[in-house]
């Protein structure tokens, strides 16, 4: 797992994990510590195989496994909130081992080293504030791949210009991914006239984050990383700051959540 999150691969364990409720309906102590520890190691997904293909409580096995991997997720937040101090930059959020805020050029490749070095800057940025999410303009994809090592405590939006990109970012932990109609055409305007105003992607981007629940007060603040000229091919070159005012949705979001 630790090797996966280092180079920004999707990691799925699936070992059997609730092997024992093929034909019981309860599971051991080990099991569930098993599903756990793969959620508190960084893993993206755990995955059920023979205890709901054959098994006599498969609904009950992906509650139980529902269940543990919740339990281990709220455990994470609550250590990172003990971890903060008031006026802390990052929150409390520290970075997985494998990697360094302080020095992304640890982790990253040589020629990734301006993308590296603006999501260290992007991530460490959200928690110093409490952004409710991280919204990323991706052409490929591999922003979000990069991002996604640092294990943010908040989710990550990935926008992307095809369907095929977004299917397969959303195989990465705390990733949603979207490539719907207005997102299409925002791309597609990108590349025919080669700059769209940002007024309207930051909408977008709100837009998104809202229609995923993601964000529900028009003060709450998100963090957007991307690259002029949008949907562009090269390293992330910008970090902004915004909320629904700012974005001119405060109405729409007031509305979606009432």
């Amino acid at each position: 797992i630790s090797k996966a999150l280092f180079w920004g691969v999707p990691v799925i364990v699936a070992t059997q994990m609730l092997e024992s409720m093929i034909s019981n309906p309860a599971p051991t102590r080990a099991e569930c510590s098993d599903i756990a520890n793969a959620i508190l190691d960084g893993c993206d997904g755990v995955m059920l195989s023979g205890e709901s293909a054959v098994g006599s409580y498969p609904l009950e096995c992906v509650e139980m496994q529902r269940r543990v991997i919740s339990a281990s997720e709220q455990q994470q937040r609550r250590a990172q909130s003990r971890g903060a101090t008031s006026g802390s930059a990052t929150g409390g959020w520290k970075p997985p081992a494998t990697l360094s805020v302080l020095n992304p050029l640890m982790f990253v490749r040589e020629n990734d080293a301006v993308i590296g070095s603006v999501l260290a800057s992007a991530v460490t940025l959200a928690h110093g504030i409490g952004a409710k999410a991280i919204v990323c303009f991706t052409a490929t994809g591999r922003s979000v791949e990069k991002l996604t090592q640092f294990r943010p405590s908040m989710p990550v939006v990935a926008v992307c210009p095809t369907m095929e990109t977004a299917r397969f970012l959303s195989l990465y932990r705390g990733v949603y991914a979207t490539s719907d109609r207005e997102t299409q055409v925002l791309a597609q305007q990108a590349e025919d006239e080669n700059a769209i105003p940002s007024c309207r992607a930051i909408e977008v981007a709100w837009r998104v984050a809202a229609d995923h629940a993601l964000v529900s007060d028009p003060h709450e603040w998100v963090v957007v990383i991307c690259r002029l000229p949008w949907f562009s091919y090269g390293p992330l070159n910008v970090i902004r700051v915004t909320n629904a005012f700012e974005s001119g949705l405060a109405d729409y979001l007031t509305t979606t959540t009432s």
